[in-house]
């Protein structure tokens, strides 16, 4: 611009100072018409604004319309950047910062090949601006209206608004159950703020407030809880119907499973037998239960896991702290019980036994062990008094060791275990 069109330093800080201000206005406006209009008719619009920008600096014959050539290759960058490369970018989610890498270095390649033949070939600047806004506007335009026709953007469309109906659905249904948008939140692994946007359009779709906040809890109107039955049973329908679909088995099938100890014993035995009748070939591998079986389980490395999770409120194994995603059913439920029953039965007879050593379950990890089923209140209503001596990290340590004939400890342990 300082040489073609001679510009000074002051007019020339002008000029840009006005590109910069058609550029802010057209970036910070591009949201607004996303909302508007599709991503395809704001990269068509970018690409007729490079072509309308070649032609304008073609034809230019005063300064003033050179400007205007220059403003909308401004326009026009500022709108169709973006979302060129959301689009471009959109298929490699998983490797979005290699994507962008390598798209990057491929324009500035290809610009710098652009450069170099036309310095060959002996083209001024202006004449190289020109003949590239022309040519890569005039193909993008054939690719946009010829390779994506305008029913593929229709189907993800509506892909799209079927995928955030079954979400905000699901939203519901786990609103019924939890009846608190924080407890919602953590099961779907989002924010609040989130949920509390879906609830609003739940409310706006449906012309419901859905739930009616009472003095202690939310409370859902009736419409809301028999939608929650509807859709447990068309869920219990669904997978039931799945499950009844006459599909071929495959010839080697191959399981992946994960349990705790004790379930592993008791279980396995009953699974192994069903799994073998239904998948005759089948090959099963099992692992114990360890502290990375659950992100085994969601990376796919573990097909079915089988554990157990706590109710102490102050536990990490809360049943309500797994992730939304994570698809369980609860097989039973147990309570521990004391298995040196005699020292507890003797603490009112005699007084030798109103003081015991105990052994603890460490329901957290860390130093900071939380007491077991053996806790103070439980102990004075035996009439004795416990001191925690021995810490140990599952049912079958303590148990193993309550029933050595050195030790005198209590121990506790669930009822299930009564079965091995």
């Amino acid at each position: 611009m300082m040489e073609e069109m001679g510009f000074d330093r002051g007019t020339y800080s002008m000029a840009m100072a006005l590109m910069a201000m058609i550029s802010m206005a057209v970036s910070f406006s591009t949201p607004f018409a996303l909302s508007l209009f599709n991503p395809r008719t704001l990269m068509l619009t970018s690409q007729v604004l490079f072509l309308a920008a070649g032609v304008t600096l073609s034809l230019a014959t005063r300064q003033a319309v050179t400007l205007i050539g220059l403003g909308m290759i401004c326009a026009g960058f500022s709108v169709g950047f973006g979302v060129a490369m959301s689009q471009a970018l959109g298929p490699f989610t998983l490797r979005a910062g290699v994507a962008s890498s390598v798209l990057g270095i491929a324009q500035v390649c290809g610009s710098s090949l652009w450069i170099w033949l036309a310095a060959i070939i002996g083209l001024s600047a202006m004449n190289m601006l020109i003949g590239i806004l022309i040519a890569c506007s005039i193909v993008s335009l054939v690719l946009l209206l010829v390779v994506t026709p305008p029913r593929v953007a229709q189907y993800d469309e509506e892909a799209a608004v079927e995928s955030l109906i079954l979400i905000l659905l699901l939203c519901l249904q786990l609103l019924t159950q939890e009846l608190s948008v924080t407890r919602t939140a953590k099961r779907m692994n989002v924010s609040p703020s989130a949920v509390s946007k879906s609830l609003a359009k739940l409310r706006a779709w449906f012309d419901d407030p859905l739930f009616v906040e009472t003095r202690w809890a939310w409370r859902p109107r009736r419409w809301s809880a028999a939608w929650s039955r509807i859709w447990r049973t068309g869920c219990r329908w669904a997978t039931k119907s799945s499950i009844n679909r006459t599909i071929p088995c495959p010839a080697a099938s191959k399981f992946e499973l994960a349990a705790e100890a004790p379930l592993l014993m008791i279980l396995f035995n009953t699974l192994s037998q069903r799994i073998y009748q239904r998948y005759p070939q089948a090959l099963i591998r099992l692992r114990n239960w360890d502290y990375d079986s659950l992100d085994a389980i969601i990376r796919g490395e573990v097909d079915i896991g089988f554990c157990g999770r706590e109710s102490h409120p102050q536990s990490r194994e809360l049943l309500s702290l797994l992730p939304w995603y994570i698809d369980f059913d609860v097989l039973f439920t147990d309570l521990p019980q004391v298995c040196c029953a005699p020292i507890i039965r003797r603490s009112g007879k005699s007084g030798i036994w109103r003081h015991s050593y105990a052994i603890r379950i460490s329901l957290s990890a860390g130093n900071n062990a939380i007491p077991g089923p053996l806790d103070e209140r439980a102990c004075r209503s035996w009439g004795i008094s416990v001191t925690w001596r021995l810490t140990v990290p599952g049912f079958e340590q303590s148990l193993f060791m309550a029933a050595q004939p050195q030790h005198t400890m209590l121990a506790t342990a669930p009822r299930y275990l009564s079965a091995l």
